[in-house]
């Protein structure tokens, strides 16, 4: 149980700091061209929470091509390491590759849906 609720809180933490990141990237961009509405800063974010998440499925489509290449499972087979050695590098990455996924389309839509709030405002 503790296990689940360090890698809630590791994955909540992260979605916090890209969120972060996106909106402190965005106040600066809009101190820098002048920008004094609400608005402004709404549509900024909107644009930046759909790239973020055109982002999460690019490396979702990306990691499902990889992982259903043959080329790729042929090149595993090939290396000097034994079957369970390979098998527990790959199944070792897996879970990182879905978690960046994931981290990255939830704030992506952290960040649209507020920007979506500030467009109200």
């Amino acid at each position: 149980m503790t296990k689940l609720l360090a890698r809630s809180a590791r994955f909540a933490g992260g979605i916090f700091l890209a969120d972060a990141l996106i909106a402190l990237s965005i106040a600066l961009i809009g101190a820098l061209s002048g920008w004094n509405t609400a608005r402004q800063y709404g549509a900024a974010l909107m644009w930046a929470g759909g790239l973020a998440m055109g982002l999460a499925g690019a490396s979702f489509g990306g990691g499902r091509q990889i992982l259903g290449n043959p080329n790729f499972w042929y090149a595993q087979s090939v290396m000097a390491k034994s079957l369970h050695e390979r098998w527990r590098l790959n199944l070792q990455d897996a879970p990182d590759d879905f978690a960046l996924t994931g981290r990255l389309a939830v704030s992506g839509l952290l960040a649209l849906l507020l920007g979506l709030w500030l467009q109200t405002l």
